[in-house]
């Protein structure tokens, strides 16, 4: 089981004094048609009182209250910041968590300890904690059974979220980088295959370039093929070029033998220059017919 969980589950706890940022608790005029508001436990800033706007359905974002003003998203974030003090690391993810994480409110950060989690977690799960100025902590998901970590920079923005089942994969995944990308080659979804050969890529490997250039001419799917060739391109894999005019002229798909050609344009390989010429004359799709134009232009 998931730690955390809704955190409209645990409201029935909370208790709102007169004065705390709000002086009639029961004021409701604020709240959106269609929205009803909890207050938020755990969530203690001076003048401020910090709620949970929910929607039938599983919608729900955070607000915070003060003199009678509504404050949502970032600029309630930024308010609480101000409000806090010295940071304090749990404090504040709860505020994020609320505020500006994607999905975040209605979910509490996790601070329990390692054995309240997957045993596969319990290596890289932890506490809310600050990495420099940049927050993290982790949370559950809200629809599937899995935690979710979110790194928050000091001026709010969201820098990015992660499922601990991809943390989890990516350190079990093998270190030699054509092996990994071998493996990941395998993805279902073409996106992930994409993911693949971009990060071999960038691997520095001298091996990628001919891994890459089998992917461009044996992937089904075009979308890969065409990402394939672009990466060959951008590694400046002049050795290339022959098969890579191959592909300008073989392929099935226009969008990769637009990638072909412009490939070609970054690679500027004078002997390409014939079949540039062909493809800018007799391609039937005029997206490759510009490019291989555009590529020639460039070698002139």
């Amino acid at each position: 089981m998931i730690p955390g969980g809704w955190l409209w589950l645990a409201l029935g706890l909370a208790r709102a004094e007169p004065g705390n940022g709000e002086a009639d608790m029961s004021d409701r005029s604020w709240v959106p048609e269609g929205w009803t508001a909890v207050l938020v436990p755990g969530i203690e800033l001076p003048t401020m009182t910090a709620w949970i706007l929910e929607e039938d359905g599983p919608r729900a974002r955070g607000a915070l209250r003060s003199a009678g003003h509504t404050f949502e998203g970032m600029a309630a974030y930024r308010l609480a910041l101000a409000a806090m003090g010295p940071p304090d690391p749990v404090q504040r993810s709860r505020v994020a968590c609320l505020l500006i994480d994607p999905g975040g409110a209605g979910q509490v950060p996790w601070t329990g300890a390692a054995d309240d989690i997957d045993p596969d977690y319990a290596a890289f799960v932890g506490p809310p904690r600050m990495e420099g100025e940049t927050l993290i902590y982790w949370r559950a998901h809200g629809q599937l059974d899995d935690m979710v970590r979110v790194r928050v920079d000091a001026g709010g923005t969201v820098l990015g979220t992660e499922l601990a089942s991809e943390v989890a994969a990516s350190l079990a995944a093998p270190q030699d980088p054509i092996l990994r990308a071998t493996e990941e080659l395998q993805a279902w979804d073409y996106s992930g295959r994409v993911s693949a050969l971009k990060r071999l890529a960038s691997s520095g490997d001298p091996r990628a370039v001919d891994f890459i250039l089998e992917a461009a001419r044996s992937q089904e799917d075009w979308r890969v093929r065409e990402a394939a060739v672009g990466q060959l391109g951008m590694l400046a894999a002049s050795g290339k070029s022959t098969q890579l005019v191959a592909i300008l002229e073989s392929d099935p798909h226009e969008k990769v033998r637009r990638a072909a050609a412009r490939a070609l344009g970054q690679l500027l390989v004078p002997s390409t220059r014939d079949g540039l010429t062909r493809a800018k004359a007799h391609d039937a799709s005029p997206l490759v017919r510009a490019a291989a134009e555009e590529a020639l232009t460039r070698m002139r």
